[in-house]
């Protein structure tokens, strides 16, 4: 639903693109990471779901509720 409305006031407003402000990006990303450690991918030293640096690009570490709600 939020998306659509998104989408709907874009479309009539003239919109043509949006985006996010980088520090809430970037306090998202570090809350991700933070919650990564705790998990499986952190112990493994090569995987698909890390890069070259240590970095965990899995993309959810936490149960579908939790994401609903934020």
């Amino acid at each position: 639903a939020y998306i659509g409305d998104m989408l709907l006031k874009m479309e009539q407003e003239g919109v043509k693109a949006i985006d996010v402000k980088r520090t809430v990006m970037k306090n998202y990303n570090d809350m991700l990471q933070e919650a990564l450690k705790k998990t499986v991918w952190s112990a493994i030293d090569k995987s698909w779901y890390k890069t070259a640096d240590g970095l965990i690009t899995n993309n959810w570490p936490f149960d579908t509720r939790y994401y609903r709600k934020l």
